[in-house]
């Protein structure tokens, strides 16, 4: 279903399947008012990373590992 450009997308998935949709829209609200942007440019954005524990450490935790 999903292959590596949509690692973003599967990775968001799994987040919200393990932590809840209104967990994951504070981690989204908190690191967006911190400067971390979902989409930058055109599609590219911060969320963008090469692996699932990179984003999902960015997204909990609102810093680049």
């Amino acid at each position: 279903m999903f292959n590596d450009e949509h690692l973003r997308l599967k990775t968001f998935v799994k987040c919200i399947k393990e932590k809840g949709l209104d967990k994951f829209s504070e981690y989204i609200l908190r690191n967006h008012e911190n400067g971390i942007i979902y989409h930058r440019n055109g599609y590219i954005g911060d969320y963008d990373l090469n692996t699932e524990e990179a984003i999902l450490n960015l997204l909990r935790n609102g810093a680049k590992k």
